[in-house]
């Protein structure tokens, strides 16, 4: 039924004046209820609902540069003039936004939230022409938004495909169109962890840093001279190679993180370093950014880079000594900094010239009047006039400027609240404001803040407006086209990770050093090749931790060089699969078995991988769905049948093999297991 107005011109004729569909009517009433509904509750309690900018509380550490603020803008937040979302779409967004951040426990990380602002973006252009009423939007315009993204984003695509799937699912909860969206996202993610073809060169190549960069940093380590500033994000650096640390993990470090402890033998007895004197393990106190720890933990650093450690630490507590004693006295005493004598001394009233501004705070020599002026009118500072022989100059009281610093200085804990807390005062990487800047000489006096993921990164990788060379370009480090070679702070954990997946340590030893929650996340951190992953499988064959056929094998060779020769012709090369690995040697010969791993003589299991495990399960599940229909054909009698019902039981069987390896408590985990081929080939319900 339509909704229709009519009204009558000199009683003769009827002309319609507006037509729309109750569909449509039932819809802009449900859109109205909708934005109503959200800005009345305000899940996020912004202060200004109508503002372009919602500024949300910092959840991340203090050393994280991120902002926590979202911006609806037509364009990206960092171009010039980007911009605002005209209504209704600006509230349209905005609801979506608050219905989104209520699906989970507490409010996704604004980045999340941000990304969903550049899904409607692309949403907004395909409707901007159709006057960008958010009730006309269509199946197609969302085809055509994530087509754009897949065009434009690179691997990016799939996050906002997952984006525009949340938009389309909000808006068909509350019935906001005429005709359902029901949108699905096809976007499909590179598989992080396939290592196999020129894609998966190409990813391990670009999350690994190059040779190149990592020598470069080895010099510029152990280089004489350098200032400061660089050596106290060089140490950063340092530390990050010495644990595998999130970046943020390092910057938030206390000034006690160093933890020793004595290592003793099997018998008791400490054991003794090269120089024969008593040995120590090294730890780091830290604590991690992800998997819910509330107290610090310790990261024990591996022998050869207790030295690198040991330097790093001694060398940022001498650095920032003197800041922490700042932050120190400004914990104790509200209102006040440290200065340096003779600004220390006097008491608050008392005049000082904006010369002395300048000087106090350690600003420019070249004009320190106009660079103190700069700063008293910057900060609203009450400047007096003072008569000083005939002229008057214009002064403030130190005690203002006291006043202001205290205020400009991070205080309180650096980590996120739901972590833990340490104060800046304990802090092992409190430095001043602008203590980078290369044009300051030691920061802005009398502030302290934390050392920020930021200003590592500008240190590896020089600023686009070239106002900060990297530490590559001002030594003169390049690439092999001329160019200042570049990284960034993760490669360094991706590297760690791969080296000890490479060196063979078992996936929990993996997961517990990284500090993860979950053993399946070291995965999307190991870019190992096929040949390196294999040469660790040879080397679990060589140290027994193998079972199945191919080693007892290899333990029934008693000739040291044919067991040698063995062991290399069955493991050339090796390739992750959803199961384990497979040692098939995919540029030889195609897969004799089809892709059915499960029961493949060539694959392998890797016991106490919770992710093939699960898939393992998740497999068997479908399978005995399949097995449940199969057997009613079969006792319908239906042609073929039998053999498509002994195929899956087949399957299932293998997979319920699989787990069964996982679940072996007797099997340490790291064992590579072949099953037996006539085990595998086995058909049957129940002989599991």
């Amino acid at each position: 039924m339509a909704e229709q107005s009519r009204s009558s011109t000199n009683g003769d004729n009827d002309h319609v004046v507006g037509f729309e569909p109750r569909a449509k009517v039932n819809a802009r009433t449900a859109f109205e209820n909708f934005i109503s509904k959200w800005r009345r509750l305000n899940p996020i309690n912004v202060d200004e609902w109508d503002s372009a900018r919602w500024d949300f509380p910092k959840t991340s550490r203090q050393s994280s540069a991120s902002e926590g603020g979202l911006v609806f803008s037509l364009r990206s937040a960092n171009t010039p003039d980007p911009g605002e979302f005209p209504e209704p779409f600006m509230s349209f967004v905005k609801a979506v936004i608050c219905a989104y951040n209520t699906r989970a426990a507490r409010p996704y990380a604004v980045g999340q939230s941000q990304t969903l602002i550049a899904a409607a973006r692309l949403l907004f252009d395909e409707l901007k022409d159709r006057g960008g009423d958010p009730l006309d939007l269509k199946h197609g315009d969302f085809d055509a938004a994530a087509n754009r993204a897949q065009a434009n984003m690179g691997q990016g695509a799939s996050n906002i495909g997952s984006k525009l799937a949340i938009i389309s699912d909000e808006m068909d909860r509350a019935g906001v169109t005429a005709v359902p969206i029901r949108w699905k996202n096809r976007i499909k993610r590179d598989h992080k962890h396939d290592r196999v073809g020129a894609k998966a060169t190409a990813r391990r190549h670009e999350m690994l840093p190059e040779a190149s960069a990592l020598d470069a940093l080895s010099e510029i380590s152990s280089r004489e001279g350098l200032d400061d500033r660089d050596l106290v994000i060089q140490r950063a650096i340092d530390l990050l190679l010495c644990g595998g640390f999130r970046i943020n993990e390092v910057l938030t470090l206390p000034r006690d993180t160093l933890v020793e402890e004595p290592l003793y033998d099997e018998s008791g007895e400490p054991l003794l370093d090269k120089f024969g004197r008593p040995a120590n393990r090294v730890g780091l106190r830290y604590w991690p950014e992800k998997g819910g720890h509330t107290v610090s933990q310790i990261k024990w650093v591996p022998t050869v880079l207790v030295d690198l450690a040991m330097r790093a630490i001694a060398d940022l507590q001498r650095i920032t000594k003197p800041y922490h004693d700042i932050a120190v006295h400004q914990r104790d005493h509200p209102r006040s900094t440290i200065f340096g004598e003779p600004w220390d001394r006097k008491p608050p009233e008392e005049l000082i010239s904006l010369v002395q501004v300048a000087q106090v705070l350690g600003l420019t020599e070249k004009n320190p009047g106009a660079a103190g002026s700069q700063f008293v009118k910057g900060a609203g500072i009450e400047i007096f006039s003072e008569l000083v022989g005939n002229r008057r100059i214009q002064c403030v009281q130190i005690g203002d400027v006291r006043n202001c610093t205290w205020e400009r200085s991070k205080k309180g804990n650096v980590l996120n609240g739901e972590v833990g807390n340490l104060d800046i005062s304990e802090a092992l990487f409190t430095i001043p404001l602008y203590f980078v800047k290369r044009t300051l000489q030691a920061g802005l006096r009398g502030t302290v803040q934390l050392l920020s993921d930021a200003m590592v990164q500008v240190y590896l990788v020089s600023q686009a407006n070239g106002n900060q060379p990297s530490i590559f370009e001002r030594l003169g480090y390049l690439d092999e086209a001329g160019r200042p070679l570049r990284l960034n702070s993760h490669q360094f954990r991706h590297l760690l990770n791969t080296l000890a997946a490479e060196g063979s340590l078992s996936e929990i030893e993996i997961a517990r050093w990284m500090g993860r929650s979950k053993v399946t996340q070291n995965a999307a951190y190991q870019h190992v090749t096929p040949v390196a992953r294999a040469e660790g499988l040879r080397n679990r064959l060589r140290l027994g931790e193998a079972t199945g056929p191919i080693a007892d094998w290899v333990l029934a060779i008693q000739d040291p060089i044919r067991r040698e020769e063995f062991i290399a012709s069955t493991t050339a090369t090796a390739h992750v699969t959803d199961l384990g690995v497979c040692v098939h040697p995919w540029d030889s010969l195609p897969c004799a078995e089809h892709g059915a791993c499960e029961e493949c003589p060539q694959h392998r299991i890797i016991k106490g991988d919770q992710s093939s495990r699960d898939r393992a399960v998740a497999n068997l599940e479908q399978t005995e769905s399949i097995i449940n229909i199969a057997k009613a054909e079969a006792d319908d009698e239906t042609w073929g049948a039998d053999n498509w019902l002994a195929a899956h039981q087949s399957s299932a069987n293998a997979f319920k093999r699989i787990i069964a390896v996982h679940d072996d408590a007797t099997l340490p985990d790291g064992t590579i297991v072949q099953l037996p081929q006539e085990t595998l080939r086995k058909f049957g319900n129940d002989d599991a």
